[in-house]
């Protein structure tokens, strides 16, 4: 893909898809996917890029075309539509019906870069990082990391807290690795809660701090994080934590051993408040 096709958003074409997708996608939320389904193709042979994405996806998933599913990736890709682009790099990185192409999805990967797109910037520092299509460069990675994390990137905030924490090409600093899971958490993202309660856990760059780590640790499993429940589990196991529990030891793990079965993170939430009031 050699250059991004400029769309305009003023055209006739591109104002009526625009309408005729937000109108699909309002009512497959009311369950009228007869109608919505309608709308959203009409809007794709408008080439408005999100409706293209969108049955790209159906045509993948729903109908196994893969042919037909990329073609679309790549029609929706060439005006910039940055969830087609991501589509491509994991169907060449993996090779999903496809031969697998890591130089293809380093192109994609690439070009996401260019536009601006975060998570783009994370797989292009991981590049240089490790060495995957590129050169080793260390300081190329971590200024791709630094440039997802000045849009808020929690992936990039977790990488660049492992960059320091490692001393991959910068010398090691736990302070610094301990700023980026702070930054991590305040993303509100269970992960980021999850590192932020590990780095007090285990006092990285900080002073231990078990009651810290025990409140984001616990904001995690609220939403579902099966390693923060297991966590939580071998707080109360272990006497090392001065906090031994066998009761709680065991509702944390059964609470990770469910996480699987219950229908949604709204279920095991209510199980984990439970388990939070009686820490309280």
């Amino acid at each position: 893909m050699d250059k991004i096709i400029k769309i305009n958003k003023k055209s006739r074409n591109y104002i009526v898809g625009r309408n005729l997708y937000s109108q699909g996608m309002n009512l497959l939320k009311i369950n009228k996917s007869e109608i919505a389904y309608k709308k959203i193709f009409a809007s794709c042979q408008l080439s408005y890029p999100p409706a293209i994405y969108f049955v790209a996806d159906y045509e993948f998933f729903v109908n196994n075309n893969i042919v037909t599913a990329i073609n679309l990736y790549e029609t929706a890709a060439g005006f910039g539509d940055i969830q087609s682009l991501r589509a491509l790099t994991n169907i060449y990185i993996n090779g999903y019906n496809v031969q697998q192409n890591i130089t293809k999805a380093n192109e994609y990967i690439e070009l996401r870069a260019k536009l601006g797109d975060p998570e783009g910037y994370n797989e292009l520092g991981i590049n240089y990082i490790d060495g995957i299509g590129k050169e080793i460069n260390y300081r190329q990675g971590i200024k791709y990391f630094e440039k997802a994390a000045k849009k808020k990137s929690l992936t990039a905030y977790i990488n660049l807290a492992r960059t320091y924490f490692f001393g991959k090409g910068v010398k090691p600093d736990e302070k610094k690795t301990f700023s980026y899971y702070k930054l991590a958490a305040e993303t509100k993202h269970p992960e980021g809660y999850f590192r932020l309660g590990c780095a007090y856990l285990w006092g990285i760059g900080v002073t231990k701090n078990i009651k810290k780590a025990i409140t984001y640790l616990t904001k995690a499993a609220k939403d579902g994080h099966i390693l923060s429940c297991t966590e939580l589990g071998d707080i109360y196991h272990t006497k090392r934590y001065k906090m031994y529990n066998r009761k709680l030891s065991k509702l944390w793990y059964d609470l990770a051993k469910k996480y699987t079965e219950v229908k949604t993170s709204d279920d095991l939430g209510e199980q984990v408040i439970k388990a939070a009031k009686q820490f309280d």
